[in-house]
C-alpha cells in the first residue's frame, strides 16, 4: 500500500531527493493548471505518493527548454531578444 504525502511533505520531498524548491503554494497552482504532479483528494487533503512524484520530476526534466522572450517596444515597433 502506498504512503501519501500531504503537501508539505510533497514540497520536503522534491526539495530533498530532486533538488526542487518549490513556493508554498506552487504545488496548489499547478494543480488548478494541471501541470503538477498526479494526486488524490482525501477528505478533501491533496495527496501524492513519492513515485507519482518521482514521475513527475522525470517528465519536467525530458521536457525541451524553453525561452521566454522579451518585448520591447519603440516608436510602435517591436522586437524580440531571448533572456535567460
Amino acid at each position: 500500500m502506498p504512503t501519501y504525502l500531504n503537501r508539505a511533505a510533497q514540497r520536503e520531498y522534491l526539495k530533498t531527493q530532486h533538488g526542487v524548491e518549490l513556493g508554498k503554494s506552487a504545488l496548489e497552482n499547478m494543480a488548478y493548471d494541471d501541470t503538477g504532479p498526479k494526486y488524490v483528494l482525501i477528505a478533501g487533503r491533496a495527496l501524492s505518493t513519492r513515485e507519482w512524484l518521482d514521475d513527475w520530476v522525470q517528465v519536467q526534466a525530458a521536457r525541451p527548454v524553453r525561452r521566454r522572450r522579451q518585448r520591447a517596444t519603440t516608436n510602435g515597433a517591436t522586437a524580440s531578444a531571448a533572456t535567460v
